[in-house]
Parts: C-alpha cells; structure tokens; sequence
C-alpha cells in the first residue's frame, strides 16, 4: 500500500482525483493515465475496450475541469503528485503501471519518481510527445501570453486546430485549466536524483515540432537501462487520432513490466 504525502492533509477520495473507467475488485494490472494541458479524465474514457480485461483503467482528473470546475486549478506539479498519491494509497493494492501525454507525461514522471522514492515504484511507464524534463525549458511564459498570443503559439506549437480554437465557448471552459496546466509545467524545477528502475518507453509522432527525435532519446538519461522511443507518423495528439496504435504500445509495455517482475 502506498503512503499518502505528509504534504496531503486529508486522503483524497480516488473517484475525484482517479475516476474508474473500468474498476476491478482484484486487477492484474492498475493503469493511471495523466492528460495532456487543459484535458480531463473522460479523454481515457474508451481506452478499456482497447487492454485485457483484468486492466483497471483510472484516469487523473485534476480540478477545475468537467466535475471539478468550480475548484481552484493546480499550478504546481508537485502539489499534483502529492494528491494523486494520496489517492492512490485509499485504493486497494496493486501492480500499478503509468502512462502520461504531453503535460501528463511530466506528472507521470514524477509520479513514478515519488513512488519508487516510497518504495513502490511502478512496473513501466509510458511517456508521449514530452521533452524529458531534466532538459532545459523552451518556453517560460506561455501561461501568461494575452489570449491571442496563447491561441497562436497552440496552433504553431501543437498543431491545436483553429476549428477548437476559435470556439469561444470552448475556450471559455479549457482556457484557465490550460494555462493552470502550462504554468505547472513551466515553472518546474527539475531535481536530479537516482535514474528511474523500472521499464519507461517513449512515444513520438514523426510530425511532432515539440518533441525532436534527439531530445526522446534523451530520455534513457533518466532511465537506468535506457528508454527505448516508438514512433509514429502522426501530430502531437497522437493519442486522440491513433489511439489502437498507443493502446497497443501501452500493452506492450506492460507486457515488459510483469516479465521484469518475474524475472
């Protein structure tokens, strides 16, 4: 059983932070996935139809979103983790793997970071379309640009398209946990320590501009025994637009995960 943070002053409750789209009484294998910036947890909504059935699916639904939206958004990582721990330790014990996109894969990272720190590290985790986060930042301030600006650098930068940006009333909803989100990542520090033991893989899309070849591979830097990069041809929102192509690399993964626990 994991520990809740100290940082944590109450648990959690895991159907807030960790909404079930498939819960089992007794699952081989726990997969948390974390969003990309601004999404919710109904984007992993139909992901278990695509894994073996004895896979618990949960997804990180952060505040600020969908059933949490009158709740101030996190713009920290650090308070994320704390809290998605602490829900974690209310469930019942098991093997539990990760996956995260974009903004998810840092708080997947650091997630998998803090529960081999308390002694329960995951079997794998998967990482998609992030720069590792021990390289240094290309940005600083989108969190804070007008929105304009912020619309702008979307479409150049992640291929977001104008039919969503230009949707006032969308924008209006995923504008301020967006940048909640943005603001965590671009204010992160990070803290060298021991490289991850535990089988990482990386995803890419070939038409990817925020994720170049050379920066996946570095990746395997915080890996002890590297981190093999998968890749795709597609754009950064790969898991949207290819997700039986994801779902079978998440497979394979943990796959790899239970055959190293074996071993």
């Amino acid at each position: 059983m994991v520990a809740a943070s100290s940082s944590i002053a109450a648990r959690p409750e895991p159907s807030l932070w960790l909404p079930a789209y498939r819960a089992l009484s007794s699952p081989r294998v726990r997969l948390v996935c974390c969003p990309y910036a601004g999404a919710s947890a109904t984007l992993f909504r139909a992901w278990p139809s695509g894994l073996p059935a004895d896979v618990e699916v949960r997804a990180v639904q952060l505040p600020a979103r969908q059933s949490r939206l009158r709740e101030r958004p996190l713009t920290r990582i650090a308070p994320i983790v704390d809290a998605i721990v602490a829900a974690l330790g209310a469930l019942p014990p098991a093997p539990l793997a990760l996956y995260g996109h974009s903004f998810g894969s840092l708080v997947a990272f650091e997630l998998a970071r803090r529960l081999s720190a308390l002694g329960a590290p995951p079997i794998a985790l998967v990482v998609a379309a992030r720069r590792p986060p021990h390289l240094p930042h290309v940005h600083t301030n989108l969190y804070a640009l007008p929105e304009p600006e912020l619309l702008a650098a979307l479409h150049q930068q992640y291929g977001t398209p104008w039919s969503l940006l230009s949707d006032r009333d969308l924008m209006e909803l995923a504008l301020p946990p967006m940048r909640a989100d943005m603001e965590a990542i671009e204010t992160h520090v990070h803290v060298d320590g021991e490289p991850l033991d535990l089988p990482v893989t990386v995803l890419r899309a070939l038409r990817d501009a925020a994720l170049p070849a050379g920066e996946a591979a570095k990746w395997s830097e915080l890996v002890r025994g590297g981190a093999p990069v998968r890749e795709i041809d597609a754009g950064h929102f790969f898991m949207d637009t290819h997700r039986a192509w994801v779902l079978a690399r998440v497979a394979d993964a943990i796959a790899d995960g239970e055959a190293r626990r074996r071993r």
